[in-house]
C-alpha cells in the first residue's frame, strides 16, 4: 500500500466520524492540477475545506501549494498534513473557527419548514419516499 494512503484513508474516516463530510479526490486527465487529496464540508456550518496528505517528511508540490492558497483566497480552509493526528487536530481547529466546535450530531429530519426574511412560515417540504406512487406521478 502507498504510504500516503496510510494518512489519507484513515483521516477521511476520522473526519466523517466527527460528523463532517469528507471525500477523497481521485484525479483524472480532466481534473484540476494540484487538487487536494481530501475535500469536504464542516458540519453544520457547511464551510469547505481542503487537505493535502503527504508522507511524513514530504512537502506539497508547487502546484499543490498554489491550489491550497487559491482555496484559502476563496474563503475555504486549506492546509496540508503528514499524519492522521495532525489532520484531526486541523479539522478540530477549523471547527472552532466556525463557532460550532463539538456540536451534537444532527438527528434525521423528516420535514423542513421554509421561512421568509420576516420570519413568517412560507411553506413546508415533507420528506417523501422516492419510491412512493405519488412520486411516480410527478
Amino acid at each position: 500500500m502507498n504510504e500516503k494512503y496510510s494518512v489519507t484513508n484513515p483521516l477521511r474516516k476520522a473526519i466523517e466520524a466527527r460528523g463532517h463530510v469528507a471525500m477523497k479526490y481521485h484525479g483524472s486527465v480532466y481534473g484540476v492540477k494540484g487538487h487536494s487529496d481530501i475535500y469536504g464540508f464542516l458540519a453544520p456550518s457547511g464551510r469547505a475545506f481542503f487537505i493535502e496528505c503527504k508522507v511524513p517528511g514530504k512537502k506539497p508540490t508547487p502546484e499543490q501549494a498554489a491550489f491550497l492558497e487559491r482555496m484559502e483566497r476563496t474563503g475555504a480552509f486549506a492546509n496540508w498534513v503528514d499524519s492522521v493526528d495532525g489532520g484531526v487536530a486541523l479539522i478540530e481547529y477549523w471547527a472552532t473557527k466556525t463557532g460550532v466546535h463539538n456540536f451534537p450530531l444532527a438527528t434525521k429530519n423528516t420535514s423542513a419548514t421554509m421561512s421568509s426574511s420576516s420570519g413568517k412560515e412560507t411553506g413546508s417540504c415533507p420528506k417523501r419516499d422516492a419510491t412512493s406512487p405519488e412520486d411516480a406521478k410527478r
